[in-house]
């Protein structure tokens, strides 16, 4: 329902703070599970995100790669389409912390790169709509007799 949905638009942030802050702490698995059940897309994730000064600290940018990408690994099919308008961002933070040697910048860049490769590849490759489903394994072939 409409109520539910603007619930959501309003708590989405919340978690998204919690989980992506300046602290040299991992994630929470509490927050990050809350953002990939909550997001549908990626418009209300990237709202907030966009908010974060994610070029200033590499400490909030990391986790942003992290929780990103759990999000585009675990997350609902239509935050990869969502995030492409996001990519040229994300290149320009890739290449801007490519260019500090110490701490986490480098690593910002590369994963911002992966990330990036990610996105490209499941828009060319579609990934199935249930990830849990299984082919059942063939049937034996009848012994002659």
């Amino acid at each position: 329902t409409f109520s539910n949905k603007l619930e959501n638009y309003k708590i989405i942030p919340f978690y998204i703070n919690k989980a992506i802050n300046t602290q040299e702490v991992a994630v929470k698995e509490k927050h990050a599970r809350n953002i990939l059940t909550l997001c549908k897309g990626a418009h209300t994730f990237w709202a907030a995100v966009n908010r974060l000064p994610l070029s200033s600290n590499a400490v909030l940018c990391w986790k942003f790669c992290h929780v990103f990408h759990k999000l585009l690994r675990d997350g609902h099919p239509n935050v990869i389409k969502d995030s492409m308008r996001n990519k040229a961002d994300l290149a320009d933070m890739s290449r801007m912390w490519g260019h500090l040697s110490e701490g986490y910048g480098k690593l910002c860049s590369i994963y911002l790169k992966l990330l990036i490769t990610k996105m490209e590849f499941h828009i060319k490759v579609s990934r199935p709509a249930n990830k849990t489903e299984r082919r059942p394994p063939p049937a034996p072939s009848p012994l002659p007799l």
